[in-house]
């Protein structure tokens, strides 16, 4: 039978990032609306420092602020890791153009974000909008020499589809949303929010439009040629690694064989469960898990080994 990937390496670690990012913000929030009303006059004495502000209410109001633009922070700095991960091997961007001009772009996430605006031409408009305005609006909080400017195209999809923001991100109101961005303001709970929920959202499109593109066989090389060197000893060779692991999982009986390497593809997001909840997913025919099966392991690291002249590197060089 088939198996499938509904969830690549790099979104995994995009969700373990951002995934709670919302309640964890509320959470803090909640804290330091404690401290704001006089419910919270003191600090523990475990922790074992002086907090002793001369205007607890004022002091608050700033944490508020830093917080914030903390969140917007790490929902850029999320985004910027599933991009990393969807080029660096097992490769979910194959497209050698896109992943040459995102490796230009060095550091800067707005030079990355481009790359996949010219790429991928389909994604919904106000969600794109929405994660510019994000990445800039990041760059002036954490004063970077990255863009903060917001392209005009951008500001009139926003502009133009207030209604539809406002119906998607719980009442969003774009004129205060675009002013305060024009303003270099703090963004306000709502705007976080919204903003980290337009982030989810285009990260899930993107996915779905690299995985309709994989080449699902080369993804799967990759992924072993790399998941074998994860329980890597520290006197061990790469070389030396691979051999054993090779020979625990692929050395054995056709009947212990397959039940090894089912194991191993679901320890890293491959399952034979077929699911209707996503459309996105990416399909492991019977054929190419026939031949996984029937290998043996000198046979499999022959087939998984890089070509010579392989351009590709082990790990994200941006």
């Amino acid at each position: 039978m088939p198996s499938y990937m509904y969830v690549s390496p790099g979104r995994r670690e995009f969700k373990r990032l951002l995934g709670n990012a919302n309640h964890l913000v509320i959470t803090a929030i909640v804290g330091l609306d404690a401290i704001e009303r006089g419910v919270v006059t003191g600090i523990p004495t475990e922790l074992r420092t002086v907090w002793s502000p001369r205007d607890p209410v004022k002091s608050s109001k700033r944490s508020r602020r830093m917080l914030l633009d903390m969140a917007l922070v790490r929902a850029v700095d999320a985004l910027d890791i599933y991009i990393r991960y969807s080029i660096r091997k097992p490769l979910l961007s194959q497209s050698a153009t896109l992943r040459t001009e995102i490796d230009k772009a060095n550091q800067s996430i707005s030079g990355k974000f481009a790359a996949l605006e010219r790429h991928y031409v389909g994604l919904n408009e106000v969600v794109r909008a929405l994660v510019a305005l994000m990445i800039s609006w990041r760059n002036r909080a954490a004063h970077s020499l990255d863009d903060t400017e917001l392209g005009r195209a951008y500001k009139d999809i926003i502009s133009n589809n207030a209604d539809d923001i406002a119906d998607r991100f719980s009442g969003l109101s774009v004129v205060p949303l675009l002013s305060g961005f024009q303003e270099a303001r703090p963004p306000h709970f709502k705007e976080i929010a919204s903003l980290i929920s337009a982030t989810h959202h285009y990260v899930v499109e993107l996915e779905r439009v690299q995985f309709e593109s994989l080449d699902a066989e080369t993804f799967l090389k990759e992924l072993i040629w790399k998941a074998l060197l994860q329980e890597k000893d520290e006197n061990e060779t790469a070389e030396q690694c691979r051999s054993r692991r090779l020979k625990s999982i692929w050395g054995r009986d056709i009947v212990g064989r397959r039940r090894y390497v089912d194991s191993f593809l679901r320890h890293h997001g491959i399952s034979q469960i077929e699911t209707t909840e996503t459309k996105s997913r990416v399909e492991f025919s019977d054929a190419l898990l026939g031949s996984l099966y029937s290998r043996t392991p000198a046979a499999i690291l022959e087939w998984i080994t890089p070509a010579g002249n392989d351009p590709l590197p082990e790990t994200d060089s941006s």
